[in-house]
């Protein structure tokens, strides 16, 4: 077994020497100073292992998963006592000997190796057994996490995303939930102003900052999401980019880590998303690209639910049918397997004609797929500018009305019959979950409250 090892730093040739003196299986094909060089040459195809000795200061997650996905493992050398831990890296003290360095190669090599095998082997077993067997079988990591993930999405035309999303969340914490609401629209977002927060940082760019930095804390996440108090408990916000151009900011693999670490400190993650699921840079790029809509799939492949949101008008109904296509494709496309749930938002007569819902239900049985609408969500413009206006949700202003009474129904299909049934206990003696805030008064205020971070 030949393994090629393209080596970064090394300015002294100490481990390319040694390498070469042993004429074995394992021989360097290139040597590169720049980390930019080391990923060119990973993407050419010609070496197996990346031996990373110096120069490997802005190495990040997102760059080792680019390497694994160009089949490369990645070997850093380090100092005794250095603590250099960054997901999908191998490390080895620089005080090992060269054989020793040698046969860790060899063995970190065979175990990528008989790793992707098995998963191949896996791949291929799956689409030969029924989904029923498939759920039986396989593994549940879903144990390892806590927070269930609701995600928004729609196409083009404003189908209401946002709107929804803070309403979804803004409920969920009267239901005694902790919960998270990430702004994931790398084109619009618009989280921070509904909720009547200052757009002085993004909390979502930070927070993948430190995840691909391997530097995501507990401490970094507190000082950096927002917490809001609202009427019935307190929900925590991570705001969304300050300018749509900072897109680039929102690595995908940085906002899977991210993802992975807010599920374990939260009972319900909901995100709301751009509206593109167009995958063009890996067309138009040679080599591994930014995406431009890498927040939205990972946000859909992360989720537990999607809530599909269409518009009731002439326009929105033939978009809502061509983004369920769209997402059907991205599905099979990512061998996903989601439930989703499809609404229709801002209904009303005047658009549709006289029993609105009818119509639309008509000429889905028509010209849709066989997924039947899940519910729809009357449209109430006076009470969503008002809410727009004081920088509230709807659910604050409003807990009466349909679009309430909309979102307590989304809210509810999430959850399983038990969770359910235990819910409705619960809510004959109310009582606020445990959760350290700054604001620790008794009675909720009368007025927006937000704890603003120091920008950056």
């Amino acid at each position: 077994m030949n393994i090629p090892v393209v080596v970064l730093g090394d300015t002294a040739g100490q481990y390319i020497q040694a390498i070469e003196r042993q004429r074995g299986a394992i021989s360097v094909v290139r040597h590169v100073q720049e980390l930019s060089d080391l990923i060119g040459i990973a993407h050419s195809g010609i070496a197996r292992v990346a031996l990373l000795v110096s120069g490997y200061e802005d190495l990040t997650a997102s760059l080792v998963h680019q390497l694994s996905e160009a089949q490369v493992i990645t070997l850093i050398i380090v100092d005794p006592g250095e603590s250099r831990h960054i997901a999908g890296a191998h490390t080895i003290s620089s005080l090992t000997e060269t054989q020793e360095l040698l046969k860790h190669i060899e063995h970190i090599t065979s175990t990528e190796d008989h790793k992707t095998h098995n998963n191949n082997h896996i791949e291929t077993e799956k689409t030969q057994i029924t989904s029923q067997h498939r759920t039986e079988e396989e593994p549940q990591p879903q144990t390892l996490h806590h927070a269930k993930i609701l995600t928004v999405w729609g196409g083009a035309g404003s189908p209401g995303r946002s709107t929804i999303a803070t309403n979804l969340a803004a409920y969920a914490t009267q239901k005694e939930e902790k919960v998270c609401l990430i702004d994931a629209d790398t084109y619009a977002p618009a989280v921070s102003a509904l909720l009547g927060m200052l757009e002085d940082y993004s909390g979502l760019a930070q927070l993948c900052h430190l995840a691909d930095r391997t530097t995501l804390e507990a401490e970094n996440i507190h000082e950096i999401i927002s917490t809001i108090k609202i009427e019935g408990g307190y929900l925590d916000v991570v705001t969304g980019i300050t300018r749509s151009d900072r897109w680039p900011e929102i690595r995908s693999q940085a906002f899977e880590l991210l993802l992975t670490t807010l599920r374990k400190n939260y009972d319900l993650i909901i995100i709301d998303t751009g509206f593109c699921l167009e995958e063009d840079e890996e067309i138009t790029f040679d080599g591994v690209a930014p995406s431009r809509n890498a927040a939205t799939h990972v946000a859909l492949e992360s989720a537990d639910k999607i809530i599909l949101l269409g518009s009731a008008d002439v326009l929105g109904i033939p978009r809502l049918l061509r983004s369920y296509e769209e997402l059907q494709d991205f599905q099979q496309r990512r061998n996903l397997e989601t439930a989703t749930d499809i609404w229709v938002n801002k209904v009303r007569s005047t658009s549709v004609g006289n029993h609105p819902e009818e119509k639309i239900l008509q000429a889905w049985q028509r010209f849709g797929p066989e997924k039947p609408i899940k519910g729809f969500i009357p449209y109430e413009p006076a009470i969503v500018d008002k809410c727009s206006l004081s920088g509230k949700t709807v659910v604050e202003l409003s807990s009466q009305s349909p679009i309430t009474q909309s979102i307590r129904t989304m809210l509810s299909e999430l959850s399983t019959p038990e969770e359910s049934s235990k819910k409705d206990k619960n809510q004959e003696e109310p009582t606020l979950v445990s959760v350290k805030r700054h604001d620790d008064s008794p009675e909720p205020p009368k007025k927006r409250w937000w704890r603003k971070k120091n920008s950056t």
